[in-house]
């Protein structure tokens, strides 16, 4: 990760809620969504992630372990109604000590560009914010997807994730289309680098954990 934002003196960063976002579908960004927020979480923050990708909902998936149940309820079944948002958040912290809730998007079908548009729907975003010290939105590409504009301009940074081997000009206009809503970029986040020859032949063997002059190197 590198970052253009750190924290100050007392450790405070400045900031609550972060847009994750990539130019493409299949650059891993829920994944580093999850990881940074159980990251977090065992540093003791209160992390809420949003599953606002409406597209696929792979960070509900990865968070859960399945395939999202029609029948859960989130953000969109309670927009326009009496209930709060507390209501629909589901816990996923892997430890009774961590915090990690999840607000997923919900069952209802709506029109993403009208819905994140609404005044009721922000509020309620607002409201799930205020109760955490970290917030991860996983948004869809910014680059493809309308509605994402409208999301990222509602996060105080946004986060991009860049895979191995992308064009480096989309990461660029992104940092671009970040600065127009008024999310400031606060880094990149390299993903799927490929491993090393001697990071495959040592991985997970018993030279990592003890002297490695002493363990035979490997052949092939």
């Amino acid at each position: 990760l590198q970052q253009r934002a750190s924290a100050d003196e007392k450790g405070n960063l400045g900031f609550k809620s972060i847009a994750v976002l990539s130019s493409g579908v299949f650059d891993g960004k829920s994944v580093v969504v999850a990881n940074t927020a159980y990251a977090a979480a065992r540093g003791g923050a209160r992390v809420l992630v949003v599953d606002a990708d409406l597209g696929n909902q792979k960070l509900t998936q990865h968070l859960m372990g399945s395939e999202p149940s029609p029948r859960l309820d989130g953000l969109s079944d309670i927009s326009g109604t009496k209930k709060s948002v507390t209501d629909v958040l589901v816990n996923v912290a892997r430890t009774q000590t961590e915090t990690v809730m999840l607000l997923p998007m919900g069952s209802k079908v709506v029109d993403p560009s009208d819905f994140f548009s609404s005044p009721d729907t922000q509020r309620l975003l607002e409201e799930a914010f205020s109760g955490f010290d970290l917030v991860f939105m996983d948004l869809p590409p910014l680059l493809r997807v309308a509605y994402s504009n409208n999301l990222a301009g509602l996060a105080d940074r946004g986060l991009v994730v860049v895979r191995h081997g992308s064009d480096i000009r989309a990461a660029d206009e992104l940092r671009h289309q970040l600065d127009l809503v008024g999310a400031p970029l606060l880094g990149y986040v390299y993903n799927a680098a490929p491993l090393r020859t001697e990071m495959t032949v040592r991985m997970g063997s018993t030279a990592v954990n003890f002297d490695a002059e002493s363990v035979p190197p490997a052949t092939t």
